[in-house]
């Protein structure tokens, strides 16, 4: 065959080529990381050698994204440890600029002998949260565990219970969260090169993201959380507070906060609403939004039963669209409004936790 014959071919190709290495740009700008460019622009500081020249991990030894700090606790020092997702991770910004790190700078300026280890993953659930903490928490010393979380845990759970097979098996021994680990699992299946490679450019990115949000936006959609949803959260909360009870850490509670609420009434910016569908297929943008309101009061109800402190973070900065640049992450202003309103939050838990004496 002939080159001519094969000119179209060649053509698409570059044609794609350049949309692809033109979006890659544009997402570079934004902040996002890409095949070609590095995440946030920050080439070097994302090198394993500079973040551990850097300060902050995580590094081999240190598995925390926060400031490294010695394995064993330094006496009258109080550990918080941050349980969270990628609202706490934020690899778009770099690590001083995160809440959990200024955090521990804030609370550090009013003079308590604190240190922060951020054990927050992008796509942590309550669930992964927990394992975490079972896993390593012991070798680290915690005294408080801050949890903050819910949309993995809406992912999972709404895959695992309104999906054509979740619904085929209503009353299945099999329990909700396993259910919800079974799914999570199936999506980390090694796939072949070929399938990861196109799966990382940003034009499948992008393609997913406008075409899938707009055909899961024609479906029928769950406009409430499904009771069982509401009972599976439950028990991922009270399982992180045996965990943390466990190490002789208390579990602190922190209700959600989000750019749209439902009490603000309005529909979402088109593109948050895109990104809830564009991971999401079952739940509505009403369940979405209501559901920051069930699962708060959830934490609250859990709390009061339980004993356990809830910090009541989304009355500080829940409609402050400045703050965030998709339905639940933040902008860099909002991590600099959460570590002031969590330091003044947990101020008086630290304070009582040290006249106990930190462990």
């Amino acid at each position: 065959m002939k080159l001519r014959h094969l000119s179209l071919v060649l053509w698409i190709a570059v044609y794609l080529a350049v949309v692809e290495v033109a979006l890659e740009w544009r997402a570079h700008r934004r902040g996002y990381g890409t095949l070609l460019f590095t995440p946030g622009g920050l080439s070097a500081a994302n090198s394993s050698a500079a973040v551990a020249a850097s300060g902050f991990g995580p590094t081999a030894e240190y598995p925390f994204r926060s400031r490294v700090v010695p394995h064993v606790k330094p006496a009258g020092t109080l550990r918080i440890w941050i349980a969270s997702a990628s609202y706490a991770e934020d690899r778009r910004h770099v690590a001083a600029r995160i809440f959990p790190v200024l955090l521990e700078d804030e609370l550090r300026r009013r003079g308590h002998a604190v240190e922060v280890l951020n054990a927050s993953r992008n796509a942590y659930s309550l669930g992964g949260a927990e394992r975490v903490l079972r896993e390593i928490g012991a070798e680290w010393s915690p005294d408080l565990v801050v949890a903050y979380h819910y949309s993995n845990d809406l992912d999972e759970l709404s895959t695992a219970l309104l999906s054509v097979a979740g619904a085929a098996t209503p009353g299945a021994a099999q329990s909700e969260d396993d259910a919800a680990e079974e799914a999570a699992a199936r999506t980390e299946v090694e796939r072949h090169w070929p399938s990861r490679l196109m799966e990382a450019t940003t034009t499948y990115a992008q393609a997913k993201n406008q075409f899938k949000a707009r055909l899961v936006a024609l479906r029928m959609l769950a406009d409430e959380l499904p009771d069982e949803l509401v009972a599976a959260l439950e028990k991922r909360v009270l399982a992180l507070d045996a965990t943390a009870q466990a190490l002789g850490a208390e579990l602190v509670l922190c209700r959600f906060a989000c750019s749209h609420p439902s009490s603000v009434g309005g529909a979402l910016p088109i593109d948050y609403r895109n990104n809830l569908f564009r991971y999401n297929s079952h739940l509505s943008e009403r369940a979405w939004r209501d559901g920051v309101d069930v699962y708060n009061g959830l934490l609250e109800r859990v709390g009061a039963r339980e004993g356990l402190p809830v910090l009541a973070l989304d009355a500080r900065i829940s409609g402050r669209t400045e703050l965030y640049r998709d339905f639940t992450h933040l902008t860099e202003a909002g991590h600099r409004e959460v570590a002031l309103a969590l330091a003044d939050l947990l101020e008086p838990l630290v304070v009582a936790r040290r006249a106990e004496g930190a462990r």
